[in-house]
């Protein structure tokens, strides 16, 4: 089945409450969507960016990706997109180190031109609502997560990752929960002995 990334991207919009369930996105818009998104499927493993400054913005249809960058010549999980997910929201600064993303599954990806899709926004009311409520998204999700690592010890980061993205546990390999846990898969393997 052939799917339209406007019809993918409102429905992720809703789901995520970016945008009211009440609110569609006008056909203009949906039709800028679809031009300005490309499909594309990944293998798992297939990296799309390695660690240069990339002009995309990412939605994920299917699958998961990772966010990694490097830390002392070793691969530190940053963060997990699933599907529904968006990435690459904004530009990165020449001095930032600025993450690889790689497949975790098989997964299918819409890529966009960065610069045109923040130019869409910017002529778009709407559209420029929901950037910022994505960012918004994006900048939560990644304060929560940066919060378990300070506060938390591993146990309690397992068990609220657990709760609150449970879908991590079922489409992501245990090595790479473990990185993004920060602790090693055979700490993690004995995290979830201890548990069950």
């Amino acid at each position: 089945m052939n799917r339209k990334a406007s019809t993918l991207i409102e429905h992720s919009l809703h789901s995520m409450e970016v945008l009211p369930r009440s609110v569609h996105l006008p056909d203009k818009e949906k039709g800028i969507i679809d031009n300005l998104y490309v499909r594309r499927s990944l293998l798992k493993n297939e990296v799309i960016r390695t660690n240069t400054a990339d002009e995309y913005v990412y939605f994920i249809e299917e699958g998961a990706l990772g966010s990694f960058v490097s830390v002392n010549d070793k691969k530190k999980m940053h963060r997990i997109l699933l599907e529904g997910s968006f990435t690459g929201l904004t530009l990165w600064t020449n001095d930032m180190p600025t993450p690889s993303f790689q497949a975790l599954s098989n997964s299918i990806v819409w890529r966009a031109n960065l610069r045109q899709f923040i130019d869409f926004c910017l002529q778009s009311p709407l559209m420029n609502s929901v950037y910022l409520k994505l960012i918004e998204h994006e900048i939560s999700e990644r304060s929560y997560l940066w919060l378990l690592q300070v506060t938390c010890s591993p146990i309690e980061r397992y068990l609220k990752l657990l709760k609150s993205h449970r879908k991590l546990f079922q489409a992501v390999p245990l090595k790479y929960l473990a990185s993004y846990i920060n602790v090693t898969p055979q700490s993690l393997s004995r995290l979830r002995r201890r548990i069950k």
